[in-house]
């Protein structure tokens, strides 16, 4: 994430009455990592959720979140090895690697 995503993404926030009192400034905050799991119910064309933008949305349930764990990502889907996330909170702050 660069500082103006960041940005953005306090605007953004802002706008849609989020309370932004305990985020961490762009250079304290923990980029590059898992924060959690979702489940994906269905994919949807159209909603009356103020988050939905583009042609395609994802529905989701059952947020988790979770110790900061660092993980190199890739664009769309991509696995983690269950072991990473069992062991979450042991391995905080450790180079993970998949």
């Amino acid at each position: 994430m660069t500082d103006g995503e960041y940005e953005f993404g306090v605007d953004a926030a802002i706008a849609n009455g989020c309370n932004l009192r305990d985020m961490p400034g762009w250079k304290a905050m923990q980029r590059g990592g898992i924060v959690g799991s979702v489940e994906i119910v269905d994919c949807v064309e159209d909603s009356a959720s103020r988050w939905f933008v583009g042609r395609y949305g994802f529905v989701l349930r059952d947020p988790k979140p979770l110790p900061f764990v660092p993980w190199k990502g890739a664009l769309g889907f991509f696995g983690v090895p269950r072991a990473a996330l069992v062991e979450a909170p042991h391995n905080v702050g450790a180079k993970a690697s998949p």
